[in-house]
């Protein structure tokens, strides 16, 4: 999996970002940044396994990871928020740039995958 080593230097030059920003509120941006790094990586890893055994059972993996990363984020980010006491804006900017820049990078993993896939097959 090649693309692996974009998803840490991507995780890492968020954290850097908002270490620099926010210097006080390192636990707040490693959650906020991580929890979407784990979670994209996980799927994309799925992703991949999948498009090696059949190309078109990607579009299911990709809907069921929709909907659990919905069940997932939506009371895990409910629970964080309303329960921890800490600096909510760091963690929001942290979370919401992570996931768009994980989302961003894991379209991109896939486009590549199709790609590779029409390659072969022509």
């Amino acid at each position: 999996m090649k693309q692996l080593p974009n998803f840490i230097l991507l995780a890492a030059l968020i954290l850097i970002i908002g270490f620099t920003i926010y210097p006080d509120n390192k636990i707040e941006i490693t959650v906020g940044a991580l929890t979407p790094f784990t979670i994209a990586l996980i799927e994309t890893f799925l992703l991949f396994k999948t498009s090696q055994i059949n190309a078109l059972s990607t579009t299911r993996i990709l809907m069921i990871g929709f909907v659990l990363k919905m069940i997932f984020f939506a009371p895990f980010l409910l629970a964080l928020i309303h329960f921890y006491a800490f600096n909510t804006h760091s963690f929001v900017f942290s979370f919401l740039g992570s996931f768009i820049a994980f989302h961003t990078l894991e379209a991109m993993f896939i486009n590549s995958l199709f790609n590779q896939k029409q390659k072969k097959h022509k």
